[in-house]
């Protein structure tokens, strides 16, 4: 979801100049989520986690990531960490092909969950866009499929009878869409009589960050830097609060995106995000607010992770 370890404690100029367009929490947040669910995962759960992400077409890749002198754990806990991007890995990969159509409309050329024959990278799977408006706009209805649908879907299918590869497909997947759905901008489209359609999640939101440009977006996907090395990653979760023992034992996917949503409306546009499309001048005050929560959203997420593949794995 640090150029320098921990760099974002003191200054977010220098990731949002490197920032690349992505959906989602960025790498980072990603990794760490996972990284906080694996040390929560059963015995038994890690050795089937491990077994079915031997499956994925990227196992190799991640492998040869890994220094060849870490042990057999720390193998297994990387590969977890590497798995929890492939969803996006996926979307600069030329071997697969991109289904989303016109923002996100219209797009249902496959919601089941299927297998790793399936080469549609599946952006709609990443967010949903639950509309609000501040102006009295008329809300759109909300298309499906998107990320609350396919999280249960995704679940089921792990829970269920179905052959090894299809397991590991909606695994890998999990392991990424749950961190998704712990980022606010993948839960609200912000509608106004300038965007009917919304503001797809903040990406038609400009700011400036210590002089820099971005969207409101890509500064959420970034708040807990672009470090991506696993033994960086862990010092980062590492020096994350606990989660909330009572919220982390919410599994509904509804849940998780409604405090999502709950919070684009408390925590996201608030001031100095104002009315329109910006560009909108970032204070120290919204950035503490902003580290300050996401914080909690990744310690939820990864806590919830944990829970949900400790009971509903097969």
């Amino acid at each position: 979801m640090f150029k320098r370890l921990f760099s974002w404690f003191v200054s977010l100029s220098s990731f949002l100049g490197l920032r690349k367009p992505s959906r989602g929490f960025n790498g980072t947040g990603h990794m760490t989520v996972a990284n906080l669910a694996y040390k929560k995962l059963k015995p038994e759960t890690k050795k089937r986690v491990n077994e079915l992400l031997k499956l994925n077409p990227y196992y190799g890749r991640w492998q040869r990531a890994i220094p060849n002198d870490v042990s057999p754990e720390e193998r297994d806990r990387q590969t977890f960490m590497f798995a929890s991007v492939w969803a996006d890995d996926i979307k600069r990969d030329k071997n697969y092909v991109s289904d989303r159509i016109d923002g996100g409309g219209g797009q249902d050329l496959a919601s089941t969950p299927s297998d790793y024959s399936d080469m549609r990278m599946h952006k709609y799977w990443h967010y949903v866009n639950y509309p609000f408006s501040n102006d009295g706009t008329e809300l759109p209805p909300v298309v499906t499929p998107n990320l609350e649908t396919q999280l249960n879907e995704l679940r089921q299918v792990i829970a269920s009878d179905v052959s090894e590869e299809q397991k590991s497909y909606a695994l890998t997947w999990l392991l990424h869409l749950v961190g998704d759905a712990h980022q606010p901008l993948h839960s609200s489209a912000r509608v106004s009589q300038a965007e009917k359609g919304g503001d797809m999640g903040g990406n038609k939101v400009f700011v400036i960050v210590n002089g820099r440009n971005s969207k409101l977006h890509f500064l959420w996907d970034d708040l807990l830097g672009v470090e991506k090395r696993p033994a960086r990653v862990q010092l980062l979760a590492n020096a994350l609060p606990p989660e909330d023992k009572e919220l982390s034992a919410k599994l509904t996917a509804k849940d998780w995106l409604m405090e999502s949503f709950q919070a684009c409306r408390e925590v996201v546009y608030t001031a100095p995000i104002g009315e329109g499309s910006g560009p909108f001048t970032i204070t120290d005050e919204y950035l503490e607010r902003a580290r300050t929560f996401i914080k909690k959203r990744i310690a939820l997420a990864g806590a919830r992770l944990a829970k949900l593949l400790n009971e509903e794995l097969r």
